[in-house]
């Protein structure tokens, strides 16, 4: 489902994309998609927003960029004040010559999916308001 929310939930997102580029100094970012999907756990957590976007990092003195799919999940527990944020980076094409296939793509994005919709807050006390 399409976020109904686009531009508010974009705007938490970017922050956070924006984060996860800094810390993997990225030279650039870009977002391909972002959706909205149930997550059916409790009341605290309505929905889960999901990104999926691009990121070209270059790691460890490498004179090339590797090329990243990165996903990204927000959990908004607003009673908490707090944003929860679960991320993949998928590399497809690295300075070491490996190559990930489409199906190697597909695989690791049904598999962050998974995770996501699947991930369990037992305890909200842990995050302090």
């Amino acid at each position: 489902m399409k976020c109904s929310c686009v531009r508010l939930t974009f705007t938490f997102f970017r922050y956070h994309l924006d984060a996860i580029a800094h810390d993997n100094d990225a030279l650039s970012s870009s977002v391909d998609e972002v959706n909205e999907i149930p997550y059916n756990r409790g009341v605290e957590i309505p929905s889960i927003v999901i990104l999926r976007g691009h990121q070209s990092v270059k790691k460890f003195n490498k004179t090339s960029a590797d090329d990243l799919r990165i996903f990204v999940a927000l959990y908004r527990l607003k009673e908490q004040g707090v944003d929860l944020v679960l991320s993949l980076n998928f590399p497809t094409k690295t300075s070491e010559g490996i190559t990930r296939t489409e199906e190697q793509y597909n695989t690791a994005k049904e598999t962050f999916f998974s995770i996501a919709a699947s991930l369990h807050i037992v305890d909200f006390s842990l995050f302090v308001s």
